[in-house]
């Protein structure tokens, strides 16, 4: 008859939980990075979104504005317009005219429509305290030949 050694080897009590524990240690250490990293990205996308956003207002507010430069008003209805859900509460709008707005002139006249606003982090305070990161303020200028 042919004996046959079996042996079985099994991981003692003490193995198996030092691994349990670091496994868990691995996690907490992980864990804030890995919020962080995904919060960071998170107000990163919100303010690409809110720049382009300004981006796309002032060059219609520009483009708007070279068939109307004296319409102040609407040059910057046209710019928080883009602002569809009114994150934005405070927009500045500069409008510029450079050059002869008389028709009878042959100068080339060109409208520059500056435009700012703030855009504050969801997690600031967290930002703030660690990193100094605040608000950031976002600018976007456009211009216009002006049609006479």
């Amino acid at each position: 008859m042919v004996q046959r050694r079996t042996s079985k080897r099994t991981p003692s009590n003490s193995s198996d939980r030092a691994r349990r524990g670091q496994a868990f240690v691995e996690l907490a250490l992980g864990l804030p990075l890995m919020l962080l990293i995904m919060l960071g990205t998170l107000d990163l996308g919100q303010m690409f979104v809110g720049y382009v956003q300004l981006r796309n207002g002032c060059r219609e507010a520009a483009s708007y504005g070279a068939r109307h430069p004296t319409d102040t008003p609407g040059i910057e209805s046209r710019v928080t317009a883009e602002d569809p859900y009114k994150v934005y509460s405070t927009t500045t709008v500069t409008v510029e005219v450079q050059g002869n707005l008389d028709v009878t002139t042959d100068s080339r006249t060109m409208l520059v429509v500056s435009c700012e606003r703030t855009f504050s982090p969801q997690f600031s305070e967290f930002f703030e305290t660690y990193w100094g990161i605040g608000d950031i303020p976002l600018r976007s200028t456009a211009s216009s030949q002006v049609q006479k």
